[in-house]
């Protein structure tokens, strides 16, 4: 149970740190409960703030993660909480009770208006900010050159590729044709359907591979095993190291042509020798792409 409660406060401080609409929503709550003479809507204000307690408390949080498992993370506890729809009606009381006192003064209503809007603003990310865009942008633009020729290249049926991240993220955006060993989820967990929805460990393995590839250029990596001796003592267990294991090219390269994978991209900053292994594994030749080195298998 501490480790929920650790958690709990831990994902607490993460999601303010996103945005502050968890504090205008608390603002909004308050105003619509002791700032206003009428109350309507009684029972989703009730509800509202009932549950919005209930997630900031360390405890009733740590009930609720409990009871959702640890599949899921703390945020997933505030899709309870009807953070938009609460916002948003409190901004609406606040503006039509203001413009009712004022009447049809547009001089006063519409900077109260802008003022509204600027809260907003400042206190949640609405989306990607102007920079993050343009990168996101510039990367697509790039991967998506390289996969039209990749496919223009490729005379079989389908193209399966392996390759890193920033080519894999957006192969089916760009050409739906394209077949990958794993999918965005492999990554972020929350898009599959289910939540024993999971890769294989050999999947998972490609994927870390990859990236260690695209990160130090080394051809093997060293991997952490699950303790096959369930009865060492939990506090023994943390202290010991865990076991290891190496994934190494060869091993990667086996596991991804036995999932049908018949083009391979590494980077080019990879080592000397993990080219040349990768030739020797292959039995073909390297050629430079566009900063990578690409692989017909």
């Amino acid at each position: 149970m501490a480790e929920y409660f650790q958690n709990a406060w831990t994902g607490w401080t993460g999601y303010t740190d996103n945005g502050k609409l968890p504090a205008l929503l608390m603002a909004v709550l308050l105003f619509l409960w002791f700032g206003r003479k009428k109350r309507e809507q009684m029972p989703f204000l009730v509800y509202a703030s009932f549950m919005t307690l209930c997630c900031v408390l360390p405890v009733t949080a740590a009930i609720l993660m409990l009871y959702q498992t640890k599949f899921y993370h703390y945020e997933w506890i505030w899709s309870l909480v009807p953070v938009t729809a609460v916002i948003a009606y409190g901004l609406t009381c606040a503006w039509t009770e203001y413009r009712a006192e004022n009447g049809r003064q547009w001089k006063k209503t519409v900077p109260f208006t802008l003022l509204l809007l600027a809260v907003l603003l400042f206190c949640g990310s609405l989306g990607s900010t102007l920079w993050d865009r343009d990168s996101r942008r510039e990367e697509r633009m790039s991967a998506y050159a390289l996969l039209e020729r990749l496919s223009g290249r490729y005379s079989g049926e389908r193209l399966c590729l392996w390759a890193p991240w920033e080519i894999m993220e957006y192969a089916r955006e760009k050409d739906a044709d394209i077949l990958l060993p794993y999918g965005r989820n492999i990554r972020d967990g929350f898009l599959n359907a289910y939540s024993y929805d999971v890769y294989q460990e050999e999947t998972v393995m490609l994927e870390q591979w990859m990236e260690h590839m695209s990160t130090t250029g080394e051809a093997d990596m060293e991997i952490a095993l699950p303790r096959e001796d369930m009865t060492v003592p939990a506090w023994l267990a943390e202290k010991e190291e865990p076991a290891a294991d190496i994934a190494t090219l060869e091993r990667c390269v086996e596991k991804a042509l036995e999932q049908g994978v018949n083009c391979i991209l590494i980077p080019g900053e990879a080592s000397d020798e993990a080219v040349a292994r990768m030739e020797s594994a292959l039995g073909t030749g390297a050629e430079e792409l566009e900063g990578y080195y690409l692989f017909w298998c």
